[in-house]
């Protein structure tokens, strides 16, 4: 199967632009009574799953792509708890922490969604300025506090193709290669910084604002938090250790070109399919023996060392 960067053209991207608010969630600029109360109720559960006191709490709001023009099949409803920090704790950092650890761990026992849209749990500062052309509604209250404005938005410029390109394959690259934590904590961090200024700066439709937009519509960030996360849960286990052998030959000659010992968690890793020790030693085959040429004109097979055959694997 082909990787998502080989399929990338124009007309796949999922940004999308409308003349209405989504009218699912919407009846004309109102929210829909059911979808108000039913907001209304997430959130005070939420709240109370956080321990966030009803007397902290100064608003609850609807943002994001679907407060907007800007919504798509994949927007979630951005519900968030508008909080008074001073009434909550005098540990900014810490209680930062906890709410957002709060939010995950909801996000991982519920699956709540209104019209097959998911609804995204936060908690926000009320001192916390709104960013630029995003609408903003008080479901508890009833009325816009940023009532969004139509404008002349075109998704389909050459640049904002040619950077999500770029980071899809920046990130496929990385995983594939096994890259260090620190590279993963680089492009992390250069996701958040050019998403912070493109809203500061120009609002929801900044260029940085859609390129994350698209890699999240896309998949592709999730992707990259499940690897790091199936990653950090290896480190942090104890697992049998089992070694085995990958043999390589030259599709054409046939003429062994070398052998490796690597080692495995799991006893069936290195016969299953598309597991990360076949990988890896794939990606040192190609630094070890760059005259065999690529990876793709040599037979990889696998044996565990007291094993008699040889077996190709189906990856």
């Amino acid at each position: 199967m082909k990787p998502f960067i080989e399929y990338l053209v124009e007309d796949d991207l999922t940004l999308e632009y409308h003349d209405t608010l989504n009218p699912k969630i919407w009846d004309g600029d109102q929210l829909k009574p059911e979808v108000q109360a039913k907001l209304l109720q997430i959130a005070k559960k939420w709240a109370v799953f956080a321990k966030i006191p009803d007397f902290a709490i100064t608003d609850i709001i609807l943002v994001g792509g679907n407060a907007n023009y800007n919504w798509t099949k994949f927007s979630d409803l951005d519900l968030h708890v508008v909080v008074n920090r001073e009434d909550l704790a005098d540990c900014p950092d810490l209680l930062d922490d906890y709410l957002q650890n709060k939010k995950q761990l909801w996000a991982l026992v519920h699956d709540i969604t209104i019209y097959g849209h998911d609804v995204e749990l936060y908690a926000q500062d009320n001192q916390t300025p709104y960013p630029k052309k995003q609408g903003v509604y008080s479901v508890k209250d009833k009325n816009w506090i940023m009532q969004p404005k139509l404008e002349a938005v075109d998704f389909r410029g050459p640049a904002l193709l040619a950077k999500v390109k770029q980071y899809t394959e920046r990130i496929e690259t990385l995983i594939s290669t096994n890259a260090e934590d620190e590279s993963f904590s680089k492009l992390k961090e250069k996701f958040k910084n050019m998403r912070s200024s493109g809203l500061k700066k120009i609002g929801e439709f900044s260029m940085e604002n859609l390129i994350f937009k698209e890699l999240r519509n896309r998949g592709v960030i999730d992707k990259m938090t499940k690897y790091l996360q199936s990653r950090q849960d290896e480190k942090l286990s104890l697992t049998e250790n089992y070694p085995f052998q990958i043999q390589i030959h030259n599709k054409k000659t046939n003429e062994l070109v070398g052998v490796q010992q690597l080692n495995s968690e799991r006893k069936d890793s290195a016969m299953g399919t598309g597991l990360r020790s076949l990988q890896t030693a794939k990606n040192k085959f190609k630094s070890q023996h760059p005259a065999a040429g690529d990876v793709a004109d040599n037979h990889f097979s696998v044996r565990y060392p007291h094993d008699k055959d040889w077996i190709t694997p189906t990856s």
